[in-house]
């Protein structure tokens, strides 16, 4: 094959969310002398989408409306006709999507369209839809590969979609260690009332039940009797926010709780914090505590999905079972009132991911998934 590969990427966002980030590592970091990359988002551009476009990298978008129930799957309809019709201009060799919709609908518009090599990356493990497996085992037969962002993961949907384990890569998610190592203090306690005696907590994510805030703010309960001088910061944003907010105030935490809104500068605020903490009901790979890792912050997670694949309990962390909040309150405590223990598990962290979780290898590995599909279709 002289000419470049022409991979086309579908997602269905384009926010701040893990999938999305991977996207944005893989299309920056692929050869551009041996690949040729063009962008689809169903919905509107998110933050994702104007970066890689401050860096020249078109975002094809077809504004699909985020509907439930017919309107949803009339919406879902249409896009996948514009689907089908952008494939078909295209004319890619490889077709890369990335969460549900866009998994289903580019699978589907690239079968009908003779795309030779179509690939679909799975991070689900819990909370999805109940028509999720359903749609996800009837046009299994349409994909070529899958990616699973850890062995969870796909355990899970060997289980549930009933895809054969033989069409299951795990490549899991990676981080800019380089990034994180150089991380920027400065002007990042101004906006949120924090005092320099404060001890730092943080957690990042979308506020959902998935994320088990509930149980987290109950342990802080427990932890203030014990901490007098702690913050937890609550990074982003979601359906469940006014029910937090009216928890934490219900509680008597809204000295002890921030709630941050969406930010850009997550790296920048890790930098200050004595403990990140994520937890989760569920989860596949969380790049929130890669990132955490990467930037030597000791972690506090429960114990679910792919979480212990990242997070070795007792040496890089704590792994802690779900909805348990006194155990979150117990490490928690343990960690604040041992800074020795904290700095050691996050200085491990950091190198474990940096040899595991470099996304470096996640590339390394997209891209000699992609050589070997190619070598079987007698396309390289």
């Amino acid at each position: 094959m002289g000419s470049k590969i022409k991979i086309a990427y579908i997602i269905t966002s384009t926010g701040v969310g893990g999938a999305e980030k991977i996207l944005y590592h893989t299309v920056t970091g692929l050869d551009y002398n041996q690949y040729s990359v063009s962008i689809c988002s169903l919905k509107e551009k998110g933050e994702i989408a104007k970066e890689l476009e401050k860096l020249g990298i078109e975002v094809h978008c077809l504004h699909m409306a985020n509907k439930e129930g017919f309107i949803g799957w009339l919406i879902s309809t249409i896009a996948l006709l514009k689907l089908f019709s952008y494939l078909r201009r295209l004319k890619p060799t490889i077709v890369h999507s990335f969460l549900f919709r866009a998994n289903i609908l580019a699978r589907i518009a690239g079968y009908l369209t003779g795309v030779p090599v179509i690939i679909s990356s799975i991070r689900v493990m819990g909370g999805e839809k109940g028509y999720f497996h359903y749609f996800e085992g009837m046009t299994s037969f349409m994909v070529d590969h899958y990616i699973a962002v850890s062995e969870s993961v796909k355990r899970y949907i060997v289980q549930k979609s009933k895809i054969p384990v033989e069409k299951i890569s795990v490549i899991y998610n990676g981080v800019n260690v380089r990034k994180h190592n150089s991380l920027q203090t400065q002007n990042v306690k101004a906006p949120f009332d924090i005092e320099a005696k404060d001890m730092i907590l943080m957690t990042v994510g979308r506020l959902q039940k998935q994320k088990g805030h509930y149980y987290l703010f109950h342990a802080i309960l427990k932890v203030r009797k014990e901490v007098a001088k702690i913050k937890l910061l609550i990074i982003g944003e979601g359906e469940e926010e006014n029910n937090l907010k009216n928890l934490a105030e219900s509680l008597d935490l809204t000295d002890q709780i921030i709630f941050t809104g969406l930010r850009f500068d997550v790296e920048n605020i890790l930098s200050m914090a004595k403990i990140f903490i994520l937890p989760s009901l569920w989860e596949g790979m969380p790049n929130t505590l890669l990132e955490a890792m990467a930037a030597g912050r000791p972690v506090i997670a429960t114990d679910v999905g792919g979480v212990p694949e990242l997070v070795i309990n007792g040496e890089t962390g704590v792994l802690v079972p779900p909805k348990d909040s006194d155990a979150l309150a117990s490490a928690i405590i343990d960690l604040l009132q041992d800074e020795l223990k904290a700095e050691k598990m996050g200085e491990v962290g950091r190198v474990r991911v940096e040899k595991i979780f470099n996304i470096s290898k996640t590339l390394e590995k997209t891209e000699n998934l992609y050589r070997e599909l190619l070598k079987e279709k007698q396309l390289l």
